[in-house]
């Protein structure tokens, strides 16, 4: 999931400077750079803790914390595990706090490889689950608050 939110947040960066004249903190990366993907790593390092407080001059948002409206999964059925869970009111704190391991851009086949490590993340919302694991039927409703480190 987390390189899910990270992804779309690059996506966001990428489209709001694309026509903007960018602040002095950011630089552009070129695509026939043989250390294209180092470079991407470091401009990335270089400009998370503006992402974290927003980068005003080119619209883009304080990244912490990233408020969600809801997110949901669904394991899918016929097996002995089948859940559905849906979050809302879904708040994460520390994912930019991420450290981008490895990155690979493939812009030929349009693909992203990450690993990523996240120090510490931590999830606070409500939720729904209901489901069945092996005999035992779940239907729970609450608030969560996880921390992972």
């Amino acid at each position: 999931m987390y390189k899910i939110l990270i992804f779309i947040f690059i996506q966001v960066v990428v489209i709001s400077v694309s026509s903007r004249q960018l602040p002095d903190f950011i630089h552009l990366c070129k695509r026939n750079d043989p250390n294209l993907n180092r470079c991407i790593i470091n401009t990335f390092n270089e400009i998370r803790p503006y992402l974290k407080k927003g980068i005003p001059e080119i619209d883009i948002p304080p990244g912490e914390p990233l408020n969600f409206p809801n997110a949901s999964a669904n394991t899918g059925e016929g097996t002995s595990v089948t859940l559905q869970g849906t979050a809302w009111n879904f708040i994460a704190n520390g994912i930019l706090d991420v450290n981008v391991k490895e990155l690979k851009m493939d812009f030929d086949q349009l693909r992203c490889s990450l690993v990523l490590e996240f120090p510490f993340v931590r999830l606070q919302g409500d939720y729904k689950f209901f489901g069945k694991v092996m005999l035992f039927e779940i239907d729970t409703t609450g608030k969560f608050d996880i921390n992972s480190s």
